[in-house]
């Protein structure tokens, strides 16, 4: 996996991403996952089991303890996962009783997460992966599926489009190329849509809708809703 990224999420990381939450981008983010939420809760009368890979500062843990009949968050980062833990403690004691935070790589899973899933979420995380990566991680995760699976990717209808993007940002802001490098060995999260719906239906997936977040003359950020065939 993707080593420089746990150890890009120290304590100050978590933070800063905390901070986002005024981003125009997050509130759309927020918007549409909660219209998805409501759409999957209501097939599972309200009573889902979710498993949140990549769960990061626990964004979606005041969403979902209403809807949950158990949750479990896992993350690579300890960092990450201590803001998460901040959230949890806020929520009813009925959630917090079913509820779980583990410290896990995608590749611990098994040692670490046991059952089914009605729901299983995976925003802002599988971009930061290779295409090789991906398949990887959608394999594992399929065998905690008996539902949906929400995810989050960055893309671009040509090729072009990525390069135009990565040329601009070597132009306009060069240490944030070489930030944006340093923390994920990549200077650009877009990849063709092409490109993901094969990893999806290599995987056993089918896509069932494409929730648009926002969109630049590069790419688009969307929210796609999968259901295992």
């Amino acid at each position: 996996m993707n080593i420089k990224i746990s150890k890009y999420y120290d304590q100050k990381q978590a933070e800063d991403y905390e901070a986002r939450r005024n981003n125009p981008t997050w509130h759309a983010e927020s918007e549409i996952f909660n219209e998805i939420k409501k759409r999957i809760a209501t097939k599972y009368n309200n009573s889902m089991k979710v498993l949140d890979v990549g769960v990061g500062t626990g964004r979606w843990i005041p969403v979902l303890h209403d809807v949950t009949s158990e949750y479990i968050g896992t993350d690579i980062s300890e960092n990450m996962l201590s803001q998460a833990k901040l959230k949890l403690d806020l929520c009813p004691k009925e959630f917090k009783e079913n509820a779980r935070l583990i410290n896990s790589s995608v590749e611990q899973l098994p040692l670490n997460v046991n059952g089914k899933f009605n729901l299983i979420i995976m925003t802002r995380f599988l971009s930061h992966f290779s295409i090789s990566e991906i398949k990887n991680i959608m394999s594992i995760v399929r065998n905690y599926s008996i539902g949906e699976l929400v995810v989050s990717f960055r893309v671009a209808e040509k090729r072009s489009d990525i390069f135009s993007e990565i040329f601009d940002l070597l132009i306009k802001s060069p240490i944030g190329a070489i930030k944006r490098y340093r923390k994920s060995g990549r200077l650009s999260y877009t990849r063709l849509e092409s490109d993901y719906l094969n990893v999806i239906k290599e995987s056993g997936y089918d896509v069932t809708r494409k929730n648009l977040v926002v969109e630049d003359k590069y790419n688009r950020y969307e929210y796609w809703e999968l259901t295992s065939n």
